[in-house]
């Protein structure tokens, strides 16, 4: 004859629910998803789980009772393990879905800020210049006004300033303005290099006059930041 397995089946179940407990704490941690409540909280429920299945062992095989006979039936039904993996494995599932929405967000975000680093680097770091459509679009705008006299001048050993300053040098001549003077500015200025108009000595101080351009022009360069290139 087949010998029967007397067993208790329940505290099979109990360690079963507490390692399902154990597992979705470990796969969040995974994940990325976790936080200490939750980890706390599993932690003490697959902790009770497991003192339940262990003191259940050690009761007396004719001591019954409804909640231990009812915990034997479900502990028997195969429906109760079958839901069991299902929940598992759904659980899982989301975790898996969640950790790569997760990772598909910190992609996008660092992409974000690699594209904010770079517009940074951009204002801040890499030498100005003018692209030839800006010195174009400077000469054109100088071409509207009667020609004038400028001098140039660039503080010493500062490379990225003389080679801005050239570029301006070029958008002035292509305006029709004359560059009279190029030298070294005596005091350092922030922006390295400075523009100004050069009047005859025999020139009466002018007044106002509308038709010239602003004593004040912003020649923008690859920094993207403004370069107050200051007139007399």
């Amino acid at each position: 004859m087949l010998e029967t397995d007397d067993r208790p089946k329940a505290p099979y179940l109990l360690t079963s629910i507490a390692l399902i407990f154990i597992g979705g704490a470990v796969q969040g941690v995974i994940a990325g998803t976790y936080s200490v409540y939750r980890l706390v909280g599993a932690g003490v429920i697959a902790a009770l789980l497991l003192s339940i299945a262990f003191a259940w062992r050690k009761l007396p095989a004719g001591a019954v009772s409804p909640i231990r006979a009812g915990a034997e039936r479900l502990a028997n039904d195969f429906r109760i393990w079958f839901a069991l993996g299902a929940v598992f494995f759904a659980y899982t599932s989301a975790m898996s879905v969640i950790a790569g929405l997760r990772h598909n967000n910190e992609l996008a975000t660092l992409r974000n800020d690699e594209a904010s680093i770079t517009n940074v680097l951009d204002r801040f770091v890499l030498p100005r210049q003018l692209t030839s459509e800006q010195i174009n679009s400077i000469g054109s705008f100088l071409q509207l006004f009667p020609p004038q006299n400028v001098g140039l001048q660039v503080v010493k050993n500062d490379p990225e300033a003389s080679q801005y300053l050239s570029d301006l040098r070029q958008a002035v001549e292509k305006g029709g303005w004359h560059v009279k003077s190029n030298d070294f500015a005596q005091e350092y200025t922030a922006d390295g290099l400075s523009l100004y108009t050069i009047r005859p000595l025999t020139q009466p101080q002018a007044q106002a006059d509308n038709r010239n351009p602003n004593a004040q022009i912003e020649a923008r360069g690859v920094a993207g930041e403004p370069s107050t290139v200051q007139t007399a």
